[in-house]
């Protein structure tokens, strides 16, 4: 176990019993995640901060849920909500996904996102291609590359087995080579 998830632990451990202040380091070390898996589905940036307040909101209220005796991490907890909660946006309001401007202006932003995605094209592009999939398919993909979790974790998020999160992974990478070629012949 490396230090950063020992001190995440012990944030939680500390925030279960009420300490706002390991909430905040909480908050700190998983703003810039939740609030990019979010901007990365909702083009209206306002509402993806709004989106993102809730989450932690929601999070600091059923923190006495989570249960670290479960051994689900808790990035895992948190990412589940933010998947629930962005669901939860697309059922109350229609909301446009990210456009290919919000999409290039995400990347100048300095967004630290991972290499092997800016790699292999333009994020503009990338998120254009992704936006054609289902939602399971799209949190999946981005789960997996952009924030680096295990099918174990991922499965964990979206209430699947390991196996079949692996298969939805599978699917989604085939899906999306056949809409890049369909879009190349375009």
């Amino acid at each position: 176990m490396t230090n950063k998830n020992r001190q995440i632990i012990e944030w939680v451990a500390r925030a279960r019993e009420g300490s706002e202040e390991a909430f905040v380091h909480i908050y700190d070390h998983f703003i810039d995640k939740i609030f990019r898996f979010v901007t990365f589905r909702i083009a209206d940036r306002e509402l993806a901060k709004e989106i993102t307040s809730e989450i932690f909101f929601e999070a600091w209220q059923g923190l006495k849920r989570y249960d670290p005796k479960r051994k689900i991490k808790f990035s895992t907890w948190l990412f589940t909500i933010a998947r629930y909660s962005i669901i939860d946006q697309y059922r109350r309001r229609r909301i446009e996904t990210v456009s290919l401007d919000n999409a290039a202006e995400l990347r100048n932003e300095n967004y630290d996102l991972h290499e092997k995605v800016i790699a292999k094209g333009e994020l503009a592009a990338v998120q254009h291609h992704l936006s054609k999939l289902p939602e399971i398919q799209q949190t999946v993909l981005h789960l997996r590359y952009l924030e680096e979790l295990s099918y174990a974790e991922i499965a964990d998020i979206i209430k699947k087995s390991e196996g079949n999160t692996r298969i939805v992974a599978k699917r989604a990478l085939d899906k999306l080579r056949k809409i890049i070629r369909q879009d190349e012949k375009e």
